[in-house]
């Protein structure tokens, strides 16, 4: 962004500082987030805080909890080779009665890659068997495609 050139500028900037081409509740968003990354870098510390939402949007649009919800995150790489990028992580937090605990699932090349696909399948499709046919999983396909061979579909998606 013009004039602030570092994330300890943008985190020391301002509330309220116009940046041409950029929207003002975009940049406060931004620089938000970037004083959030300078206390980390600065201190150490974890800081953290709610930021606010529309009502009904975000979390407020999720349906409510249910013992067999899962929160997933995928990280991939786009400049992977060969051929293609590669989903290097999934992260899990799933809901274990009243705790919640994480769970990384990690891929270095092509196999493990699809090993670690097809053991995601396999946890969702368990947790939708034994503890809830109402978690909250926008995944029931999954065993299918496991089962069928997805991989060549969601590579050429």
């Amino acid at each position: 962004m013009a004039g602030l050139p570092t994330l300890t500028a943008l985190a020391q900037a301002a509330p309220g500082t116009a940046v041409t081409d950029v929207a003002a509740h975009t940049f406060e968003r931004l620089r938000d987030q970037a004083a959030l990354q300078h206390v980390r870098r600065t201190t150490g510390a974890l800081d953290w805080h709610a930021i606010e939402a529309d009502a009904g949007c975000g979390f407020e649009a999720l349906p409510p909890p249910s013992a067999g919800d899962v929160v997933f995150d995928i990280e991939g790489d786009p400049f992977w080779e060969p051929a293609r990028g590669l989903h290097f992580l999934f992260g899990l937090l799933p809901a274990d009665g009243a705790d919640w605990r994480y769970r990384a699932m990690w891929a270095h090349d092509r196999e493990q890659e699809r090993r670690m696909f097809e053991d995601f399948v396999d946890l969702v499709h368990g947790r939708l068997a034994a503890r809830s046919r109402h978690a909250h999983l926008p995944l029931r396909r999954l065993r299918e495609d496991r089962d069928h061979g997805a991989d060549g579909r969601l590579r050429d998606a």
